[in-house]
């Protein structure tokens, strides 16, 4: 365990039980999100293509992302 894990979790146990329960949740719900999800080749392979996007500075324009979220929304 880290140094600022074991200070957090220090610092968690300070607080009432039922937030002591509430942090206990959260740390279960992201431990199960981090071991429950693995990438097939094809998102692998699209967020690498993504980062190549970024990297050289190919980014969609404001008009776009406002597009994008008017048709969500």
């Amino acid at each position: 365990m880290t140094k600022l894990l074991q200070e957090a979790v220090a610092l968690l146990g300070t607080l009432p039980e039922v937030e002591q329960d509430r942090a206990a949740q959260v740390l279960f719900a992201f431990t199960r999100e981090l071991n429950d999800y693995d990438l097939n080749a094809e998102q692998l392979a699209g967020i690498d293509h993504a980062i190549a996007q970024a990297d050289a500075g190919m980014f969609a324009s404001d008009k776009r992302v406002k597009g994008i979220f008017d048709r969500t929304l």
